[in-house]
C-alpha cells in the first residue's frame, strides 16, 4: 500500500467503538525500515494525539483500527527524534556510494500487516517540467547503506538497475495501425506484386505489421 493513502483515514478504537481521530501523517523509523506510528490531526508538536504502530490492529480501506491503548500519546518522546514524517521525505536526499545524487525520497510502499517498508519511492533530480512529473524509481530497503538526518546513502548498483528499468518501462509505445492503414498497406503490396515492380517482386513491401504498429519492409 502507498503510505500516503493512509492520510485522511479514520482511526477507530476497537474496544470503545469510537473514532479517535483522522490520520494526518505517517511516522517512519528509517533505520529499521518500518512505520513507527501515525500522527492524528492536531498531533505531534501541536498538542494532539499520536498512535504507535504497535497499537494498530488492522488497516481497512476506510479506517485504521486500533486497540484500547491507542488513545493518543502512543509515540513516546524518546522516539520522536528518530522518526521521520512522510511529509518530510522530500527533504531527504538519496546519494550513492559512488558519489552521485540519485534523487529525493518522495514516498514508501508498506506492508500494512507488519508495518515494514516494501520499498521507498525516489524522485530523480532530472526530468519533469511544467506539464510532466519527474521520473521515479523504487528503492529496496536492503540497498540502503546509511541513514542520516537529511541523507540516505545507497548501493549505486541498485540505483543504476532501478533507473534503467524505469526508463525501459516509460519508453513510449508506438500506436497501432488503424484498419484503414492496414487496408492501404495490403492494397499497395498487392498492386506492387501484380505489376511485378520491374520484374523484382522482392522490392515490394510486405503486408505484415509488427506489434508496435510499424510495417515490416
Amino acid at each position: 500500500m502507498d503510505s500516503a493513502s493512509l492520510r485522511g483515514r479514520a482511526v477507530v478504537n476497537v474496544q470503545q467503538a469510537q473514532k479517535i481521530g483522522t490520520v494526518e501523517d505517517v511516522l517512519f523509523d528509517l533505520p529499521e525500515n518500518k512505520i513507527g506510528g501515525l500522527v492524528l490531526q492536531g498531533g505531534l508538536f501541536r498538542g494532539g494525539p499520536t498512535v504507535a504502530w504497535s497499537e494498530v490492529r488492522s488497516v481497512g480501506k476506510d479506517a485504521v483500527m486500533v486497540d484500547a491503548t491507542g488513545e493518543g500519546g502512543g509515540v513516546g518522546r524518546d522516539e520522536e527524534g528518530r522518526l521521520t514524517r512522510l511529509n518530510a521525505f522530500r527533504s531527504i536526499k538519496v546519494v550513492t556510494d559512488t558519489g552521485n545524487l540519485g534523487g529525493n525520497l518522495s514516498g514508501a510502499d508498506i506492508d500494512t500487516a507488519t508495518g515494514q517498508v516494501n520499498h521507498y519511492v525516489v524522485t530523480t533530480p532530472d526530468g519533469g517540467g511544467l506539464f510532466r512529473s519527474a521520473p521515479t524509481f523504487a528503492l529496496p530497503p536492503q540497498a540502503i547503506l546509511g541513514v542520516g538526518p537529511d541523507l540516505l546513502t545507497v548501493d549505486a548498483s541498485v540505483i543504476e538497475t532501478s533507473t534503467a528499468s524505469g526508463r525501459a518501462a516509460r519508453a513510449p509505445s508506438r500506436p497501432r495501425p488503424s484498419a484503414r492503414q492496414r487496408r492501404i498497406a495490403r492494397l499497395t503490396a498487392r498492386s506492387c506484386r501484380e505489376r511485378g515492380n520491374g520484374g523484382n517482386a522482392a522490392l515490394c513491401p510486405l503486408e505484415s505489421w509488427d506489434s508496435g504498429g510499424v510495417r515490416t519492409i
